[in-house]
Parts: C-alpha cells; structure tokens; sequence
C-alpha cells in the first residue's frame, strides 16, 4: 500500500504539507505515536486520516516537525 506523509501544520497561518509517499506491506504500516525515520530524520506520527489505519484502504499521516537539533532542542 502506498501512504501520505504531511507534516501537520499548526492549525493556523502554517497548513499541512506533503512529505512524500511511502510504500509498505500492511503490516509495515506506521500507527499514532511512532516515531519514523524519512532521510534520516526523525518524525513522530501525529495523527492519521482516516483514524482507523485501516490496511485496505489509503491513509495519510501526519508527522511532526523534525528537530534538527535534538536532543539539545525541543520542537515548540
């Protein structure tokens, strides 16, 4: 299946952006929480859309913004 990753916005003047698509086998697919490395940063999975991560279906994910500067850094 392929999936969405956006970088969710901040629900104001910055909207949610396209990342990039991803293929995985449905087992393989991200869930809330987790954390994901896209290009060697590190993301942390927001939210999905549809909420149910279903594995038959597309779903779209939303990540943090990455911390360039982590641990030293906390993202606001």
């Amino acid at each position: 299946m392929n999936y969405e990753i956006w970088v969710a916005g901040d629900g104001g003047d910055v909207p949610d952006t396209v990342l990039g698509v991803i293929f995985r086998d449905p087992w393989m697919r991200p869930t809330v929480g987790q954390e994901i490395s896209i290009k060697g940063k590190i993301f942390t999975v927001l939210r999905c859309d549809p909420s149910t991560n279903p594995d038959d279906a597309s779903v779209k994910y939303y990540v943090s913004s990455p911390n360039d500067n982590w641990p030293y850094k906390r993202n606001s």
